[in-house]
């Protein structure tokens, strides 16, 4: 039994008809929003454990904290309830918005990150695949149908372990298939190295080799495999 439904027991036996109606009016009131903060909260922690499944060195800090927050607001109005005099009060109802208000941050927070982490890798390949192209590699098709379907996912977090399988797959795969295009010439061995965690970051002194990654603007993809 939670906390409000034992306050509803509880004030259900108060004689006073107007002041048990009042109480119990209020109490549904929090009792939705409570309903509400807690289903916000649930699905935020499931999809945090799939986001980070993507990118497990993330910093999903914002998350965390706004997480805290709500829990740490829950527990003290908990206490507070102990006394049904308080339900009625500026500050309960305060603490009722706090806690939906973190939740929806928490929730706002995971999802802006998620946008922001799948958006910087999706770049990343992208410049790679419109190299590709440029040069008539055949691999490049299999590049672009496998970004567009990560595009399709940039605004909405992962809410099931298949979705998030698929979403693993498809940045693995894009790795992969730096190995594969067919790039020739020393940007692409460098780059073939590169994507092997073997490439040498001298190479880039290379004219030719420097002169490929400034055409395509591919530094972010050397920063994902050699940082």
């Amino acid at each position: 039994m939670s906390k409000l439904q034992e306050l509803k027991i509880k004030i259900e036996s108060i004689p006073e008809k107007r002041s048990r109606k009042n109480l119990v009016g209020k109490l549904a009131q929090y009792d939705q929003m409570s309903t509400q903060a807690k289903g916000v909260l649930t699905k935020c922690i499931r999809e945090l454990h799939y986001v980070q499944s993507v990118f497990p060195s993330g910093d999903f800090q914002r998350v965390a904290e706004q997480t805290a927050r709500a829990a740490n607001v829950a527990r003290r109005l908990r206490r507070r309830l102990e006394n049904i005099s308080v339900i009625e009060t500026k500050t309960s109802n305060d603490q009722f918005i706090s806690i939906s208000e973190y939740a929806k941050s928490a929730q706002t927070a995971l999802k802006d990150r998620w946008t922001q982490l799948l958006t910087r890798r999706i770049a990343d390949f992208e410049n790679l695949a419109k190299a590709a192209s440029s040069a008539n590699l055949e691999g490049s098709r299999g590049m672009v149908e496998k970004l567009n379907r990560l595009d399709d996912r940039v605004g909405a977090p992962p809410i099931s372990e298949e979705i998030t399988q698929r979403i693993v797959a498809d940045l693995h795969d894009l790795e992969k298939s730096v190995s594969t295009l067919g790039l020739e010439g020393r940007p692409g061995e460098f780059l073939v190295a590169a994507a092997n965690e073997q490439g040498n970051p001298q190479d880039l002194l290379d004219s030719e080799v420097a002169a490929f990654i400034e055409k395509y603007n591919l530094w972010g993809l050397l920063t994902v495999k050699l940082g």
